[in-house]
């Protein structure tokens, strides 16, 4: 018995040695200058559509600098990305193309689950919102943080019903990537994917950015992702939404295929 209690004490006091298990929360440095200097040299870039590309170019860095900072420092550099999803200047040069929203956009998600409100927000925000370009990856982020956060996959779920037919356009074919998560899980979603489904055609119809001629486009596109993500989710290769529903109907509560 001495010779364990002396090994118990041993291990605690190798676990509180300092730097051998890496920095906690309480090492971290927080409110550091150089990341107040980047997040303002990056601002600068943000708010000049002349250097679009430039700004693009810093992304990846703040990222990687939001995910070594403490609470302050990543609540700067999340407020900075949330400002360049928001910006909507172009360039003076028509023909170049404003990528910095899009790419914001699309590393939301990376910053973790401090990201699931700002998400939320910029894809109910009406502007935003409009814009299926950054809606699109906006709401691949959600679905994204939804494999490991609960909130995040109900908020989703969720968001299939809203008035705005484009959240679903951006949702349902993000949800395809979820086709290796529980059996429980995609059964889940897959009935309230067919639920909502119900519904599109009708808010496709009401919308009145979405014009006459472009309403069948957008109706037979968002056929096509529910079926594709359908399938993907169930395993199988059915044709369409009306013969997908038929077969959960007969499946919904039998085992479903794992891949």
């Amino acid at each position: 018995m001495p010779a364990v209690i002396t090994m118990l004490f041993a291990l605690v006091a190798l676990i509180q040695a300092p730097g051998l298990v890496g920095q906690s929360s309480q090492d971290i440095q927080d409110d550091r200058a150089d990341v107040r200097r980047r997040v303002e040299s990056f601002e600068k870039l943000v708010k000049d559509a002349e250097k679009d590309a430039e700004a693009v170019a810093m992304l990846d860095g703040m990222i990687a600098m939001f995910k070594e900072s403490g609470p302050r420092d990543r609540g700067r550099v999340l407020k900075t990305i949330i400002a360049s999803v928001k910006v909507s200047d172009t360039p003076k040069d028509k023909t170049k193309p404003r990528n910095l929203p899009i790419e914001a956009a699309e590393r939301m998600s990376q910053m973790g689950v401090e990201a699931f409100k700002p998400l939320v927000d910029l894809l109910n925000d009406r502007k935003i919102g409009l814009d299926l370009a950054r809606v699109t990856p906006l709401a691949a982020g959600l679905v994204k943080l939804g494999i490991g956060t609960a909130d995040a996959l109900d908020t989703s779920l969720k968001m299939l019903d809203d008035s705005n037919p484009r959240l679903y356009a951006g949702l349902v074919p993000a949800f395809a990537s979820l086709e290796l998560e529980t059996q429980a899980k995609r059964k889940r979603i897959v009935g309230e994917i067919l639920s909502a489904h119900e519904t599109i055609q009708a808010r496709i119809d009401k919308d009145k950015p979405i014009s006459a001629d472009e309403k069948p486009k957008f109706a037979e596109s968002m056929n096509i992702a529910t079926i594709t993500t359908l399938n993907a989710l169930a395993g199988q290769k059915q044709p369409d939404v009306a013969a997908f529903r038929a077969w959960y109907a007969e499946n919904k509560a039998k085992d479903w295929p794992d891949k």
